[in-house]
């Protein structure tokens, strides 16, 4: 059932000492003592510390998404390309399903191929690759500020423009870059093309879609240098051989005689490829809000185990990675899958085995909707002696002059307004949501801002009990 406040809560009267005294200050700042004051962004009460239970907890929903799709574009991957254009219409129904429908999108398509540094090589003739442009212009389905119509930048249905889109073809760098194609794509040197695609209050999601683990190389590096016989054969292998460790060490520099099986497998942080952590540091600090960031991947299983085997060509025996589907030419994606776990449950890693990967985009697509709906709190909000929570949410955009939302509670259940509800599915047990007009979304171009007070774990002090 709906915890919601029932009224407005008093001033207390006169200075307090006490735990409750303390606990009914807090709540007072929120509810501002019946004064009239400007409702600018919310501000969380101040923990007191060494007191007692509470925290700061801010966050902004939104309506604005923006959305990367970062396709493999390298040999045998335009049959793949297919399949995953047959089943984005899964990918955007999840948002067109959304209470408000289809949020104010941006949506942009990049290819992996980064070249392979200053060198050229059979599949990487381009030095740079395409440096993280997007194909052709990045999609617009946004939603005008005064009219409240969409404005979209292209004919059609989005879901067939989109799916043309992700088509790229197969004649890209055999050292796939999908860490480093999304940092070109979004960083302050990023192509003239993809100005504007990146705004600071959107939610964003990154997709990556690929049958091979990542192999960007920071400037400087030589992995991909022909002449360096110490590398070994000039194939991807370098890659993993280079870039990864496992409890066994180093992967095989010769080939095997029987197939060998390493564990406990994990990127190796090494300075010849583009660090994990760094990409994650990278991606989350793109927003003031980390939790606006979701990582995703359509990628070959990664357990943390790899089996080497030999491989001959053209004469030559050389060591290589045993694929990992039964139908799909991919090899192990360790990287790639260590990056998706540091996004904890704003991550979804997605096996590219099977025929049909619309299950895969729907989970994708739910997980980008999920920034556009109720915000899962990190904890149980503290609560007032009338049960009122300790929370304050403002509409900021066109037209709102900055409004603070009162809780349903205290609307009789008329929207605008906001209450607290139980969700076993988020962490701290509890969720924010807003209620509008028509269960439709925010208005076009506006903003809520939130700020809770959140209960320590065990407290036992009024209002956290």
């Amino acid at each position: 059932m709906p915890l919601t406040a029932s009224r407005p809560l008093p001033c207390p009267a006169g200075p307090r000492t006490t735990l409750l005294g303390l606990a009914l200050a807090l709540a007072s700042s929120l509810a501002a003592c019946g004064e009239s004051r400007p409702a600018s962004a919310p501000t969380a009460p101040s923990p007191l510390e060494g007191m007692y239970q509470t925290s700061s907890f801010l966050q902004t929903m939104t309506n604005e998404l923006d959305v990367v799709f970062m396709v493999d574009n390298s040999a045998s991957m335009a049959p793949l390309q297919v399949k995953l254009a047959s089943g984005l219409a899964s990918f955007v129904d999840q948002l067109k399903g959304l209470p408000g429908g289809l949020p104010d999108l941006h949506l942009g398509v990049i290819s992996s191929d980064m070249g392979a540094g200053p060198f050229s090589v059979p599949s990487c003739q381009r030095p740079g690759g395409d440096q993280g442009a997007f194909r052709g212009s990045f999609l617009i389905d946004g939603i005008d500020s005064l009219t409240g119509q969409r404005t979209p930048n292209f004919s059609g249905d989005l879901t067939d423009v989109f799916s043309h889109t992700v088509t790229l073809g197969q004649n890209g760098c055999g050292f796939e870059s999908p860490f480093g194609s999304v940092q070109a794509a979004l960083g302050t040197d990023a192509p003239a093309g993809n100005a504007g695609f990146l705004r600071p209050n959107a939610a964003l999601l990154v997709v990556l879609f690929t049958n091979e683990d990542d192999c960007s190389m920071p400037a400087g590096s030589d992995l991909a240098d022909p002449n360096n016989e110490t590398y070994g054969a000039l194939q991807s292998y370098r890659c993993t051989e280079l870039g990864i460790v496992c409890d066994q060490g180093k992967p095989p520099h010769l080939a095997p005689d029987s197939p060998v099986t390493y564990t406990g497998c994990h990127s190796a942080e090494d300075p010849l490829l583009a660090r994990v952590a760094d990409f994650v540091t990278f991606l989350k600090g793109l927003k003031a809000d980390p939790g606006k960031v979701f990582l995703t991947a359509i990628a070959p299983p990664a357990t943390g185990n790899l089996t080497f085997q030999a491989n001959t060509l053209g004469g030559v025996t050389t060591p290589n990675l045993a694929h990992v589907c039964p139908t799909v030419s991919a090899d192990s994606a360790i990287r790639i899958k260590q990056a998706v776990d540091a996004f904890g449950d704003h991550g979804s890693y997605q096996d590219i085995c099977g025929d049909d990967w619309s299950p895969a985009l729907s989970g994708i697509g739910r997980l980008a909707a999920s920034a556009m709906g109720p915000t899962c709190l990190p904890g149980p909000v503290m609560r007032a002696q009338d049960g009122t929570p300790t929370c304050r949410l403002v509409d900021k955009g066109p037209g709102t002059a900055n409004a603070e939302l009162a809780s349903c509670g205290a609307t009789n259940g008329v929207a605008p307004c906001w209450e607290i509800e139980a969700d076993d599915s988020c962490a701290g047990g509890e969720k924010v949501v807003v209620r509008r007009a028509g269960d439709g979304g925010p208005p076009p171009g506006v903003q809520t801002s939130m700020a809770c007070t959140i209960c320590r774990p065990g407290a036992t002090v009024p209002g956290c009990v």
